[in-house]
C-alpha cells in the first residue's frame, strides 16, 4: 500500500541524525549563558569575518590535537559545526 502522505517535494528532515541538531542546540545554550545579555541569540549579530575567525580557530585548535575547547568542555569540532551553522544562517539572511 502507498503512503497517502505526499512527501514529494518535501526535506527528508527526519533522516539528520540527531547528533546535530543536538549539538547546535548544546553550543547555542553554552553560547547563552556566556552572553546572557542577548536573549540566548548573540549569534545572530555577528559578523561573517567574526565566525569564520571563530571556526578557523576550533578547527587549526583540534588540528593540532587539542580535542576539548578547554573554557567550555566541549570539542573544538562541535564548536566549528556550530560557526559553520552561523555562517550558512548569516548568509541566507543577507540575501532576504
Amino acid at each position: 500500500m502507498k503512503d497517502i502522505k505526499q512527501l514529494d517535494n518535501k526535506l527528508p528532515i527526519e533522516k539528520i541524525d540527531p547528533i546535530a541538531i543536538k549539538t547546535l542546540a548544546k553550543i547555542q545554550q553554552y553560547g547563552s549563558i556566556k552572553y546572557p545579555q542577548s536573549d540566548g541569540k548573540s549569534w545572530q549579530y555577528g559578523t561573517m569575518e567574526t565566525y569564520i575567525g571563530a571556526l578557523y580557530r576550533h578547527i587549526i585548535a583540534w588540528q593540532e590535537g587539542d580535542v576539548i575547547d578547554k573554557e567550555s568542555g566541549f570539542s573544538h569540532i562541535e564548536h566549528a559545526f556550530f560557526n559553520a551553522y552561523i555562517l550558512l544562517w548569516l548568509e541566507k539572511k543577507t540575501k532576504e
